[in-house]
């Protein structure tokens, strides 16, 4: 009995300390922990917006949602053999969905997560996807000039946030805009659209 007891409580700590990572595709990405920032931080000091920075409030509003869809950080991981994009769609009042396209020497892959508003994770999938797949994406990033973009656009209140990251060997780039698909800005909608249309094949 007490070897019993010994083995469910190494059990528990196994589990226990596996549950913060990623459990897709994840091998080269660290532990992720409640209160993690996704995003490089603009110190609130400094005036107005800056590329590829967030403010504090902001940072930790898309931060928690990444946290509870289980995602890794990307922007710590430049200068690695893997190549990344992600689209992220966060709600105001409902799901939020990430879609992770990665390259890696070996395969091109696809996971998309869904979370409800409670931060449930209600939807964790994995597929492959071909070369050609990764080429059509590349394409479409580049046709929105995605590495020239601002960062930052317009804001408005409700809606909904779209995210899209880039990692790219030594370079890391995010675009924000708020609820594009109602306020016309239909080639970067194209662009996020297409990681859904990936998954689907």
């Amino acid at each position: 009995m007490k070897k019993v007891l010994q083995i469910s409580f190494l059990l528990t700590i196994f589990v226990g300390c596996n549950s913060s990572y990623i459990h897709s595709s994840t091998s080269h990405y660290e532990a992720i922990n409640e209160g993690d920032l996704y995003f490089p931080l603009k110190p609130d000091s400094v005036e107005g917006q800056e590329n590829d920075k967030l403010i504090t409030f902001m940072n930790k509003w898309y931060s928690e949602n990444m946290v509870r869809l289980k995602e890794p950080v990307l922007y710590k991981h430049t200068g690695r053999d893997f190549n990344v994009f992600r689209f992220t769609k966060i709600g105001t009042w409902g799901e939020s969905t990430s879609y992770r396209i990665e390259k890696t020497d070996s395969n091109v892959s696809i996971v998309k997560r869904t979370k409800d508003l409670p931060g449930n994770l209600i939807a964790d999938e994995k597929k492959l996807l071909s070369k050609e797949n990764w080429s059509a994406l590349e394409a479409r990033i580049q046709s929105i000039a995605f590495w020239h973009l601002n960062t930052h656009g317009e804001r408005g209140l409700d809606g909904e946030e779209w995210i899209l990251e880039g990692l790219d060997d030594d370079k890391y780039h995010f675009v924000i805009r708020w609820s594009p698909d109602l306020h016309g800005d239909k080639e970067f909608v194209k662009a996020c659209n297409l990681f859904e249309d990936l998954f689907k094949k």
